[in-house]
């Protein structure tokens, strides 16, 4: 049997499908999410999604030294064709993330990113959503920034957390592979 095509994962089990639809901190939206990213008190902004890190972008534009991690798909409430680019010095990652599934690419280069500091973008091929568990994880003295559509913009300072509490939940995933198109 060839690994070739098998792409190692965390699956969302269903039971904990609803819990994290809910925010994992505050929602914001118009000017005060724009605020809320702009003052952020942590040493890093991690923004999940193409339409937070447009926004991410903007708030942080005067913050040029900011450690700042994208994560991208392309996407924007399941529709393709957003045209978020990868800012020009930014450090560009890819990766493959199924729907309704964090890869473990995906994961590790969240939080290699993060560790890393600087301005890196990681461009999944899939479905970037769950790669806010991966910066809440690893995020510790981040800001992380992700989006309920519909509803608005979380912003979770994570430097403000103290350790152990409001856990991402990633440890109830269950590991598996899923088998790529050749």
């Amino acid at each position: 049997m060839t690994t070739k095509h098998l792409l190692p994962v965390l699956s969302l089990p269903e039971d904990l499908r609803e819990s994290l639809a809910s925010a994992a901190g505050p929602v914001y939206s118009g000017e005060r999410f724009v605020d809320e990213i702009a003052a952020t008190p942590c040493g890093g902004v991690a923004c999940i999604g193409d339409f937070v890190s447009q926004i991410c972008l903007s708030a942080l534009s005067r913050r040029p030294d900011t450690p700042l991690l994208l994560v991208l798909d392309g996407k924007t409430r399941r529709e393709s064709g957003v045209a978020t680019g990868v800012p020009e010095g930014f450090k560009l990652y890819q990766a493959r993330s199924p729907p309704g599934h964090l890869s473990l690419e995906v994961y590790s280069l969240v939080c290699s990113a993060i560790e890393g500091g600087g301005r890196s973008a990681v461009v999944v091929e899939g479905e970037e959503d769950l790669a806010a568990l991966a910066a809440l994880d690893c995020g510790s003295g981040w800001t992380i920034v992700y989006g309920l559509p519909g509803v608005g913009g979380v912003v979770v300072h994570n430097c403000l957390r103290k350790p152990g509490v409001g856990s991402s939940g990633i440890i109830a995933f269950k590991p598996g592979v899923v088998r790529l198109k050749a």
